[in-house]
């Protein structure tokens, strides 16, 4: 089942065409809406995040999403990301005319979800900075990312894996799992038994999500430098 809940701030969720704001989704002591727990409740998969950096994005209306989803979403769940101006959208249109896009055809080539563009009206350079660090090192911290316990390649290519189920301890195995190089994987499988969601590393990529803020960091840089330089080739 999956749910937009954007943003934790109601100020900041009126400027998200479509958004439900997050004390609607998730039981509080007002006892609004209970869309989360029922849905945990009745092993139903949820798909669902929070979305930052929102025009009307600020320091307090970050920190307090984060607060929120650190009580009550930290299962891993309800992921964690930054709006993305997708050409046509009017956040896109926005990053245009402030000149955060200066050149649309390099930004579409290059369009992932793990671009974190100041789009805020108020925060500063630094400040969404800091909320990316945060971000990351709360899905770092909070994120189930697990090593499988058996992970044997079938005849057609695809692999076998065997994992015990971090919430419920079930021990399951998944057939045509498709892994490319098997050193450095990453992709998540929902539970038979509770419907939660894991995700299922790499030794190598374990370590990276356990330093997720200055891998991710050093990534971005990486691929800055790499369009930089293949801009000039052009």
């Amino acid at each position: 089942m999956g749910l937009a809940d954007e943003p934790a701030d109601r100020k900041t969720w009126k400027t998200v065409p479509g958004a439900i704001v997050a004390t609607e989704l998730v039981p509080l002591p007002t006892n609004k809406s209970k869309a989360v727990k029922l849905a945990f409740d009745n092993k139903l998969s949820l798909q669902s995040f929070f979305i930052f950096g929102d025009s009307a994005e600020t320091a307090q209306t970050a920190q307090e999403t984060l607060d929120y989803w650190k009580e009550y979403c930290k299962n891993g769940q309800v992921g964690l990301l930054f709006i993305q101006p997708y050409p046509g959208s009017e956040i896109y249109k926005r990053a245009i005319k402030k000149g955060i896009i200066k050149d649309r055809m390099h930004f579409i080539k290059g369009l992932t979800i793990w671009n974190w563009f100041n789009l805020t009206n108020t925060m500063t350079n630094q400040e969404v900075s800091e909320l990316k660090t945060k971000v990351l090192d709360m899905v770092s911290k909070y994120t189930k990312f697990i090593r499988p316990r058996r992970l044997k390649k079938m005849k057609n290519g695809n692999y076998e894996v065997e994992i015990k189920c971090p919430f419920c301890k079930e021990i399951i195995n998944y057939k045509n799992c498709q892994i490319q190089n098997r050193f450095s994987y990453g992709f998540s499988l929902i539970c038979r038994k509770c419907s939660l969601r894991s995700f299922i590393v790499s030794p190598l990529q374990k370590f990276a999500y356990a330093n997720y803020s200055w891998v991710r960091t050093f990534r971005d840089l990486e691929l800055k430098i790499l369009g930089f330089l293949k801009k000039k080739r052009l």
